[in-house]
């Protein structure tokens, strides 16, 4: 027991050894800033039951489908697994899609960050 809490304390100093905080003057103030939102979200979505979720999928296009069109289709998807997997009201707060070259071919993943609201 004693030889394992000796490792696990070794290993920890050892790891924090390679860590490097940097503090930026220029960005302290807005970094307070957002920390600060954060926290107030989090305290104000635990009072009234909200949640925030992120969905995703990825999807191989089709020969001359553009690369628009994919993106429209995978998001509508995401969303429509969003509002099933809730069951509740969803605000969307940020969609983003990518498009990655693979051995197959073209691939588009989107991602949707949703509000997840009590009815």
């Amino acid at each position: 027991m004693i030889v394992k809490k000796c490792i696990i304390l070794l290993s920890g100093l050892i790891l924090s050894a390679c860590v490097k905080l940097e503090i930026k003057p220029e960005h302290v103030v807005s970094d307070s800033v957002e920390a600060g939102k954060d926290l107030y979200q989090l305290i104000k979505h635990k009072k009234d039951g909200t949640e925030e979720r992120k969905y995703s999928h990825s999807m191989m296009l089709e020969p001359g489908q553009s690369e628009q069109q994919a993106g429209q289709t995978c998001l509508h998807y995401v969303e429509a697994m969003a509002t099933a997997a809730s069951k509740k009201r969803i605000s969307i707060k940020q969609q983003e899609t990518k498009t990655l070259k693979t051995e197959q071919g073209l691939s588009l993943s989107c991602s949707l960050h949703a509000t997840i609201k009590p009815r």
